[in-house]
């Protein structure tokens, strides 16, 4: 959704400050879910609890290929912007 509300910030520099700190929040949050899931990883492993040593992380295909196609557009959009911002 912040993808979108940066497209639709128009050149507003409030609308563009605040999607990306939406965008910066949700990968703060999707580094710390990660992180999670590696620390009770490694405490399975060390502590050889079964349950927890053998988590595996799957992504469906469609997902995965969501995800790839909203970074490429988050990305484009921020070099757009800092190009148009520039001159």
């Amino acid at each position: 959704m912040s993808a979108y509300h940066m497209i639709a910030s128009q050149g507003d520099p409030e609308k563009w400050k605040t999607a990306q700190k939406s965008i910066l929040h949700s990968l703060i949050g999707i580094f710390l879910v990660f992180s999670i899931f590696a620390i009770l990883k490694f405490a399975g492993t060390i502590l050889n609890i079964d349950g927890l040593s053998n988590l595996k992380v799957t992504w469906p295909g469609f997902l995965l290929n969501i995800t790839k196609m909203l970074l490429k557009l988050i990305i484009i959009n921020i070099i757009n912007h800092s190009y148009v911002a520039k001159y």
